[in-house]
């Protein structure tokens, strides 16, 4: 399965070693993960050119429309980013499983009730049976 990955990259110091856990878990498990800057430096990310922005951002179109899954930790959701990312994802009719770390549940997030959207809460010692598990009943659940 192809999955887009992505986190706040402004919290990558605080959630930087859960997103490459996540991203080395989905990996493991068979699945190839397109990743955007959530692993770039932020100075990087600001140096870049209009043009280099510009680029970048229609990779993350492109990854968006060709993947099967938007995976996204939101444990930090109060960036334009991520709700941006989440809008795409639902125009693209793509499913979103959005993680958040124990103890960080993102209010706003937790009042969409959508067809496609999954919130929900993991820790490290149940991250990979908990995905596993999402991920399979989504997709059970849109063939039956």
């Amino acid at each position: 399965m192809k999955i887009y990955f992505s986190g706040a990259l402004v919290q990558r110091n605080k959630f930087g070693k859960y997103y490459q856990i996540i991203v080395d878990m989905l990996k493991d498990l068979g699945h190839e993960v397109w990743q955007d800057s959530t692993f770039t430096p932020m100075s990087e990310v600001v140096a870049k050119t209009k043009k280099q922005k510009i680029s970048y951002y229609l990779q993350v179109l492109k990854w968006i429309e060709n993947c099967d899954l938007v995976v996204l930790e939101v444990s930090y959701p109060s960036t334009i980013n991520i709700g941006h990312e989440i809008s795409m994802a639902k125009t693209a009719s793509k499913p979103v499983l959005a993680l958040y770390y124990q103890g960080y549940k993102p209010e706003l997030l937790s009042e969409i009730e959508s067809f496609g959207f999954r919130l929900v809460e993991y820790r490290l010692d149940n991250l990979e049976k908990l995905v596993e598990f999402e991920i399979s009943k989504f997709f059970f659940t849109q063939t039956s």
